[in-house]
């Protein structure tokens, strides 16, 4: 991980998409810091989540793809096809319904883009993916390496998609019909709830496609996005103990809310 952070970070010092946030190191630190809690108390089980259930599984009868002889590359695609689908059901849950938008709603708060924000995510949030993450496992019966091979796709994937970079415009057209880019992912964070309830996508961005909600945004109205929750004032999201608690501060009433209160 380290070491993607570090090529998307020198990536967007070379071909940045705007000049960086005059908060720089002040959100810097701030995501930094939530990382390193989450990791604490939740995030880094994401991954583990499925290697740990790959692993006990080993021990029992149920093998699942094993059982019936399935290739490793095999097991590693269908995997990540599987965890893809379901982290897009699950992050377009997350828009849908109030108290899943309320944790969420961390990861959108920054007002600014960039590498950081795909570590800046609420430790609620990453226990909740973590136990899709082992049901999936545990249900496909996949091989311990065919796990961390997925997972390194996630990984690295999530730091190239947040990055404030620019793709070459024939990368760009190559990619977006098929993956999410960090242009594609910029217009998810944008601070307009129209734009930010679009572009659900992990990697892969055929799901938004088959949902009709995938939604470019390109030329001056792309450089024109702004970036945060208009719900929330800037003032409650930009130390560590804020970002916390902010699952718990009710949005402003004058903002649009999430689709489904349910």
């Amino acid at each position: 991980m380290l070491v993607g952070f570090l090529a998307v970070a020198a990536w967007e010092h070379l071909r940045p998409w705007q000049a960086a946030s005059p908060q720089l190191g002040g959100r810097w630190a701030t995501n930094f810091g939530l990382w390193v809690c989450t990791h604490v108390s939740g995030y880094a089980i994401v991954p583990v989540a499925g290697i740990v259930t790959a692993w006990c599984l080993s021990a029992t009868p149920w093998q699942g793809l094993q059982a019936v002889g399935s290739p490793l590359w095999l097991q590693a695609v269908l995997l990540f096809v599987a965890l893809d689908a379901a982290r897009w059901a699950s992050h377009a849950a997350m828009h849908r319904w109030a108290w899943l938008w309320r944790i969420h709603r961390v990861h959108h708060s920054d007002v600014a883009f960039d590498v950081t924000v795909g570590v800046r995510f609420h430790p609620a949030e990453a226990l909740l993916y973590a136990c899709v993450t082992a049901a999936l496992v545990a249900s496909l019966g996949v091989n311990l390496w065919a796990v961390l091979a997925a997972e390194a796709v996630f990984i690295l994937h999530n730091l190239f998609c947040h990055a404030n970079a620019r793709l070459p415009a024939r990368a760009e057209r190559w990619l977006s019909p098929w993956m999410v880019t960090p242009d594609l992912h910029r217009v998810h964070h944008a601070e307009e709830p129209a734009l930010y309830n679009l572009n659900f996508g992990t990697v892969l961005s055929v799901w938004d496609r088959l949902a009709g909600t995938l939604r470019r945004v390109e030329g001056a109205d792309h450089a024109a996005l702004g970036f945060g929750v208009q719900a929330l004032d800037s003032s409650w999201t930009r130390s560590l103990p804020q970002l916390l608690v902010l699952p718990l501060r009710a949005e402003r009433k004058t903002a649009p809310q999430p689709q489904n209160t349910a």
